[in-house]
């Protein structure tokens, strides 16, 4: 049998040079790709008349109304700046979370310089938002007062790893969702094989066969169904948190 860890394997496709290399992630090609589709069902979606119903824009609004009141509800006054990066953000995990349950797919967000790149890219965008308010006061988190000396400098180193720590622990937590939840997918889907396979060699057609073979495919669709609802709560997440160090220097 083959290892479930092989689906988040780099395989590399084509290597014109050591720096020129097409793998199996098509990370460019899939988010191209998927921005002008997403963006495409928008533009068309706009283009109908007011009295026409269409489910995806009417999907999209409700989606577009939730997380402008979410971001609001923790950046305040703010969230005409931030809300634009943090709604693309959830699209931009869910989007590739979602990719990944596909067959034959690639799940990007299962590779943690990936993961890391977007927790980086938000917590030194939070600390330089907070740099550029409140200047050298903003490193009064780090130093609580009103304490001796040797408690304080403790205190701000723990305070000090803790922050830094804050990017590792948004990528870990979306990381460890998608690949324990994908092999677990992918483990399932090899005993289910199994066990319909085993239900129907060698005999007739019966009741104990059919119910054999349909239990599992119903466990395994109610499991896949889970699956998509952590996909999206893991970008849900990872905006929400986000939102909350964000608020911290606002």
């Amino acid at each position: 049998m083959l290892s479930p860890f092989e689906q988040f394997k780099l395989n590399p496709l084509w290597i014109s040079s050591p720096n020129v290399v097409l793998s199996n992630s098509l990370l460019n090609v899939q988010v191209v790709i998927f921005g002008f589709f997403f963006l495409s069902l928008v533009i068309l979606s706009m283009r109908r008349k007011k009295y026409e119903f269409s489910l995806f824009s009417y999907v999209f609004k409700q989606l577009y109304i939730f997380f402008y009141d979410v971001v609001s509800t923790y950046v305040g006054s703010h969230v005409n700046r931030f809300f634009p990066y943090m709604f693309y953000l959830f699209l931009f995990i869910a989007i590739n979370n979602l990719v990944g349950l596909l067959p034959f797919s690639f799940t990007v967000t299962s590779h943690f310089v990936v993961t890391l790149g977007l927790s980086f890219t938000t917590w030194f965008g939070i600390l330089l938002l907070g740099v550029s308010r409140w200047h050298l006061d903003y490193f009064d988190l780090f130093f609580p007062k009103g304490l001796e000396i040797g408690l304080v400098i403790l205190l701000a180193a723990l305070e000090l790893i803790s922050n830094v720590f804050r990017m590792f622990s948004l990528a870990l937590r979306l990381l460890a969702n998608m690949v324990a939840g994908h092999i677990l997918l992918d483990c399932l889907t090899f005993l289910i094989y199994k066990t319909m396979t085993y239900a129907v060699a060698g005999t007739s057609i019966s009741l104990l066969s059919v119910v054999t073979m349909t239990l599992p495919m119903v466990a395994f669709t109610g499991l896949l169904l889970f699956e998509v609802g952590v996909c999206i709560l893991q970008a849900y997440i990872f905006v929400v948190l986000s939102c909350i160090y964000l608020k911290e220097v606002l």
